[in-house]
């Protein structure tokens, strides 16, 4: 396996597609400083997997794509190509792995500004692990000593023993072999910890299995129950179906007992509105009636107060006229003495005038006569207004008993009107207008009772038909 051919695009200086060609055996880059040398090692390094990116030089793996310059825009990704001659190999017949019946062997990198890196044999997308694997026993690799830069003989003669070992049996071919151990052995530890790992898993597994069996025979009893469950609600609901159709019948049948009772109320409530509408015209024609007799009665009370007004004034004026009469009794009783010692004056003086001269005594009798004529004459008169007061007294006698006689009719005919008013108020109170009323609005209390229980049953009715839809729908 011979380096044929090597490819750079936009690695680091090589910005353009450039294809070096290795003709012999041994070539040489050179130049001056700075021309890029170490650049085409660093793109071998590269591509056969290096990872690092302080082993080319640069502090990110991105930095390896041309940055750009003063007259050239930077790329966005490199790319480094390696095509190995098989043929000489394949003649020779060391041609061996997967690999030996290629003429050619490419191998491909490429790098894109985010960091994202890929590798291809001969086109084909492929593992970093894969390149690696080709190149072990060959002394080719990122960091062998097939691979000569700057340092590398200075490197070689201080290298420490372990790191010069590792370099002889590079060349012996050994690596490989060290390579696989060591990967074996990692796959043997992996596994090892896999199996111990199986094994917590499976006795976790036991576990699960041994809940989930459990599991598994609640949840059988769990659908046997509930489909227990299910056939009970069935035939509860098949019950509740059949009761609400038959609550539903009873309710209709409630329902229409209750209308034709709403009826029988209504017909018996429209009888009493009739009735009570006769009782208040009968009680408007009483009242019509009683209203002359009020009329009457109140004129009958004015009268008998104007009558005892002048009875009491008649009464005043006779007990004045008494009082009068009483004095004029005393002044002429007051008379009567004085004649009655008059005529015993006169008496005394006609036996004195019998004793001595008469004619002389007549001369003194003259004026006692005189006056004794005229205390008769004032006699006669106080007998005359005696008479005349008690004509005068009879007769307010007479026109008190008169007013007395009519005040006791104005009384009879007050007794009578209140009678007669009794007699109506009693007609009218056996009319039972407040019994009426009360029984009219026990009625309208029933009939909004009846309208209630009617708007309930109607009510259930209806929730009794939702019900048996739901139930027909399940």
């Amino acid at each position: 396996m011979r380096l044929a051919r090597l490819k750079l695009a936009g690695f680091k200086t090589f910005v353009d597609p450039v294809t070096l060609h290795f003709e012999h055996n041994l070539t040489g880059i050179v130049g001056p400083n700075g021309c890029g040398k170490s650049n085409v090692m660093d793109a071998v390094r590269w591509v056969m997997g290096e990872a690092s990116a302080r082993q080319l030089r640069g502090e990110l793996m991105s930095d390896v794509i041309f940055a750009g310059s003063t007259s050239r825009a930077p790329v966005s990704q490199a790319s480094v190509e390696l095509i190995f001659d098989q043929m000489a190999d394949q003649t020779a017949g060391k041609s061996t792995g997967p690999y030996a019946y290629y003429s050619e062997l490419a191998i491909r990198r490429q790098v894109t500004r985010d960091g994202h890196s890929d590798y291809f044999l001969n086109g084909t997308k492929c593992r970093r692990r894969d390149i690696t694997d080709i190149f072990l026993g060959t002394g080719l690799g990122p960091r062998s000593y097939a691979v000569i830069g700057q340092g590398m003989i200075h490197q070689l003669v201080e290298a420490r023993p372990d790191e010069l070992r590792l370099f002889i049996e590079e060349a012996a071919g050994v690596s490989r072999y060290q390579t696989r151990r060591r990967e074996t052995q990692a796959h043997l530890s992996q596994t090892v910890q896999n199996l111990e790992r199986l094994q917590d898993i499976e006795q976790e597994l036991i576990q699960q299995i041994q809940q989930l069996t459990a599991q598994a025979n609640a949840v059988e009893q769990l659908n046997s129950l509930q489909q227990q469950a299910l056939q009970t609600e069935q035939h509860i609901e098949s019950a509740r179906y059949w009761r609400i159709e038959h609550d539903e019948q009873l309710h209709i049948q409630q329902l229409n007992v209750h209308s034709q009772q709403l009826l029988a109320h209504r017909q018996v409530q429209e009888t009493h509105k009739a009735h009570i509408e006769a009782i208040h015209a009968s009680m408007q024609t009483h009242m019509e009636k009683t209203l002359p007799l009020q009329q009457q009665w109140q004129y009958a009370e004015q009268q008998a107060a104007q009558l005892q007004a002048v009875a009491l004034q008649t009464e005043q004026h006779l007990n004045r006229l008494r009082a009068e009469h009483l004095t004029a009794i005393a002044k002429q009783q007051q008379q009567a003495q004085f004649i009655e010692r008059q005529r015993q004056e006169l008496a005394r003086l006609e036996q004195a005038l019998n004793a001595h001269n008469l004619l002389d005594k007549t001369h003194q009798l003259k004026p006692i006569e005189i006056q004794l004529n005229d205390a008769e004459q004032h006699l006669l008169q106080l007998n005359d207004d005696y008479t005349t007061l008690q004509q005068h007294v009879q007769q307010l006698q007479n026109r008190h008993q008169h007013s007395l006689l009519q005040l006791k009719q104005h009384e009879q005919q007050r007794e009578r009107l209140t009678q007669e008013h009794q007699r109506l108020t009693h007609a009218i109170t056996q009319l039972n207008h407040d019994d009426l009323m009360a029984q009219l609005d026990e009625l309208n209390h029933e009939v909004h009772r009846l309208q209630t229980q009617i708007s309930d049953i109607t009510q259930q009715c209806q929730t009794s038909a939702q019900v048996l839809q739901q139930a027909e729908k399940t």
